[in-house]
């Protein structure tokens, strides 16, 4: 739910065509659901409203009658609200049904990737040489988009007020933010490299290379959920994150937080490696 009206005019069309394919399939989450076009998301539930904590949400949305997305990009709306691969843990997640009726309900786990991969509607993300789930910000999505990385530039999102649905965008374009200074990264990144020459196997490397990318990495906030989804399904999607350490304007941050959400399509890169090989460029947007 937004607790701001956009205050800029949208951009022409001509000028925001690189991302029609975005907007013309974005919904937001509402407290209520939202239904245009098949498509609908919904918050359900929050299990904990204090600033910091971490928060148990519950989501409700279909995807789209014709489509079935390779992906959904979900990103939290609320100012500074940032999470990483290890603060944004998916719990649950049921397939079909409707809110009276129950799907195909499965509980992950854990939270490494082979225990999402277990869940069907994730067990196809390896396919794109992708994880289950990666988060960052809309632009490390939108800069996969063909048309859109043609003639990306962060100022463009200045005009960006509205989805198709006539949901307003305040919030989706966030800037990624380090948790530590340089130095501080600098530091455990030498620590790995120096464990990394002494590891006897190949396992050992593999993990301690895992180890040396998510510390390059900053948060954001949104997460890329993908895998093999049907089209025209209802899912319901649990998954813990951390609230705002901060509310904007002291209304609460139970008033402050909001979700909005695409569903996306994968083009599969023009690579000979087996799919999810180490190196293999990702699978781009659309």
């Amino acid at each position: 739910r937004r607790s701001r009206a956009p205050t800029r005019a949208p951009r022409a069309a001509s000028d925001s065509k690189p991302l029609d394919g975005f907007r013309d399939r974005a919904r937001a989450c509402l407290r209520r659901a939202m239904s245009l076009s098949g498509a609908m998301c919904s918050v359900m539930m929050y299990s904990n409203l204090a600033l910091g904590a971490t928060n148990n949400v519950t989501l409700e949305f279909s995807t789209p009658h014709g489509i079935a997305p390779d992906g959904v990009l979900l990103c939290a709306t609320a100012l500074d609200h940032r999470f990483d691969r290890s603060t944004f843990v998916v719990n649950a997640l049921e397939e079909g049904g409707s809110q009276f009726l129950a799907g195909v309900s499965q509980t992950v786990a854990g939270a490494t990737d082979a225990d999402l991969l277990s869940v069907r509607a994730f067990s196809g993300a390896t396919t794109w040489n992708h994880r289950p789930v990666e988060t960052g910000v809309a632009a490390d999505v939108l800069g996969l988009d063909a048309r859109y990385a043609e003639t990306y530039a962060r100022r463009r999102y200045d005009d960006m007020t509205q989805d198709a649905a006539g949901n307003a965008l305040d919030g989706v374009f966030q800037d990624p933010a380090w948790q530590t200074d340089a130095a501080t990264r600098a530091a455990a990144a030498d620590a790995v490299v120096a464990a990394l020459d002494d590891a006897a196997t190949d396992t050992a490397r593999a993990v301690l290379l895992k180890q040396l990318e998510e510390l390059n990495r900053p948060t954001g906030n949104c997460a890329l959920l993908t895998g093999s989804w049907y089209k025209n399904t209802r899912y319901e999607l649990t998954f813990s994150a951390p609230n705002p350490d901060s509310s904007t304007d002291g209304s609460g941050i139970g008033e402050e937080l909001g979700w909005w959400m695409a569903p996306v399509t994968y083009e599969a890169p023009g690579s000979l490696e087996p799919p999810g090989a180490g190196g293999v460029e990702a699978s781009r947007v659309s």
